[in-house]
């Protein structure tokens, strides 16, 4: 056998073992169930918490600090808002499965007809869990990673989560503040 093929083989039987490895470090358990999704509070837009998700953009990020709960099935349930240089308004309820790389959105508010409707919350008719990586926005990701999830876990209390994310300069716009 030639060296060449000995590495080969090698190389074959370590990612094997590697990647079998990996997947046991993503694997779920088969009877995890997420519990019940209270209903959202009213939004809140007094004490937001800015996060920056993309440096260049028109959307301004904050973060309800009193929404966010620590829930015993691993998850982080939270409400995020986001609002455009033109002024327009959107929330999400949602929650991110940090042991997954997941995030679920169960309710939205959103732009001008909300804040007309007085920021009444549309339920998500069918909510679905999708990876932070695939989701259209990246402030769920960006939130993992800057407080929320520590690791594959979810941190362990909303202050550490606050603490975290008060790192973040961006200023929030919030039309109604003077």
């Amino acid at each position: 056998m030639t060296t060449f093929v000995r590495f080969v083989a090698l190389l074959a039987i370590g990612l094997n073992v590697a990647t079998s490895g990996f997947a046991q470090l993503l694997a779920t358990d088969p009877d995890w169930k997420e519990s019940d999704v209270p209903a959202p509070a009213a939004l809140n837009l007094k004490d937001l918490l800015p996060f920056e998700v993309v440096k260049i953009s028109n959307l301004s990020w904050a973060l309800d600090p009193t929404a966010v709960k620590i829930v015993g099935d691993g998850l982080v349930r939270y409400v995020a808002v986001a609002r455009s240089a033109s002024g327009t308004l959107n929330a999400l309820y949602e929650a991110i499965n940090c042991s997954n790389g997941e995030v679920k959105t169960y309710a939205r508010i959103v732009s001008k007809e909300a804040e007309v409707a007085g920021k009444a919350w549309v339920v998500v008719a069918d909510p679905k869990w999708i990876s932070i990586y695939d989701a259209p926005s990246k402030h769920a990701l960006t939130l993992a990673k800057q407080g929320v999830c520590t690791g594959n876990t979810a941190a362990q209390n909303v202050n550490e989560i606050v603490t975290s994310l008060k790192k973040t300069t961006r200023v929030f716009k919030d039309k109604s503040a003077p």
